[in-house]
Parts: structure tokens; sequence; C-alpha cells
């Protein structure tokens, strides 16, 4: 990890909405995020309460893990760059 601030856009810090559905990991990743500068949104559980945060707000990014990326009819990797939201997949196996 970088000890250098997250780049920001002019005025404003990066905003970053965390889509976990793991209560400890989103609190561990909205951790990281915050100590290096971004906004962080959430953390929410399932693609379908992202969807709802974006009725209010518009984050710059999307982090999901990979269930809620690509399960369902509501997978986020379809529905938030539907919203205009730019998305990165995170997965972690223990095999």
């Amino acid at each position: 990890m970088s000890d250098k601030p997250a780049p920001s856009l002019p005025g404003d810090r990066i905003s970053v909405l965390i889509v976990e559905d793991e209560m400890m990991i989103a609190l561990d990743v909205q951790m990281m995020l915050e100590d290096n500068g971004y906004a962080v949104l959430g953390p929410v559980g399932s693609v379908e309460g992202a969807l709802r945060l974006l009725d209010d707000t518009r984050p710059d990014v999307a982090v999901l893990d990979e269930k809620g990326a690509f399960v369902g009819q509501g997978a986020g990797s379809v529905a938030l760059p539907g919203r205009g939201v730019f998305c990165l997949v995170a997965a972690a196996y223990d095999r």
C-alpha cells in the first residue's frame, strides 16, 4: 500500500461504493480506502442495496465482491455500469 493519498478531483475526493455481503471484509475495505483519502459510500450488502443508494447519490466507482458482481438478475457488473458507475470486482479464494 502506498503512503501517498489517493488522487482527488478538484475540490472533492473520489467516492467509492462498497458492495460486500461479508461485513468484516466490507469494514476492512472501508478502512483501507478511507485511510488512503477516498470517500466511502456504504458499505451495502447487496446489489439491490447499492441500486437503492444510487437513487440519491452517484459514486465514482464501486468495489463489488464476486458474488455481487456476477450472481442473479441484479448482477452488479451489469446493473451498476448501466447507471454510470465504473466497477471493480474483488475476489478471494482460500484454495
